[in-house]
């Protein structure tokens, strides 16, 4: 059966078919924003250094929390997914990460730097540990593996994007 002939035989399930590829957007563009943040930051390092006068140790753990954060609350907020709902978890990260990226980039010391982007690492879990629940849930299996593999080349994207937008 063909999408129109659904449409006029069943009515909504026009909008299911193009809701299916706005969710891909929306959990593709969650992916590659957290993705890019987590590689753009590694390439001006000595600028973060320069601009806060501190040292190659302290200024490491802008990298490294956000890196020790999101992979050490992956499995439990996808498991919150579970529980409380995956579209929640996600706006909710979204959400979060975007009003951290906001802090970070308004910090006046490393420590408050090192902060938002834990912050910020809460906020990019939430978002990839219910991403491909959401899309999983959005997309027919006959479609699913497709899906998924855009929602991960946007992901991959967003790390290669990162060191060339930072001007690396």
């Amino acid at each position: 059966m063909q999408a129109s002939e659904m449409s006029a035989s069943a009515p909504g399930v026009g909008n299911l078919m193009t809701h299916k590829w706005w969710v891909l957007l929306a959990v593709g563009v969650g992916s590659f924003i957290t993705a890019l943040d987590g590689s753009v930051v590694n390439t001006i390092l000595p600028i973060i250094s320069r601009t806060f006068s501190a040292d190659v140790a302290t200024i490491e753990w802008v990298v490294t929390v956000y890196l020790l954060m999101v992979s050490g609350l992956l499995l439990s907020l996808g498991r919150l997914g579970d529980l409380r709902g995956h579209k929640l978890m996600f706006v909710t990260g979204f959400f979060v990460f975007m009003l951290s990226s906001t802090v970070a980039g308004a910090a006046a010391s490393a420590p408050m730097l090192i902060a938002a982007r834990a912050l910020q690492a809460v906020g990019g879990a939430m978002t990839l540990a219910n991403g491909p629940a959401i899309i999983t849930k959005a997309f027919p299996a006959t479609q699913r593996g497709q899906a998924l593999g855009m929602a991960a080349t946007l992901t991959y994207l967003g790390l290669t994007a990162g060191p060339s937008l930072a001007g690396g």
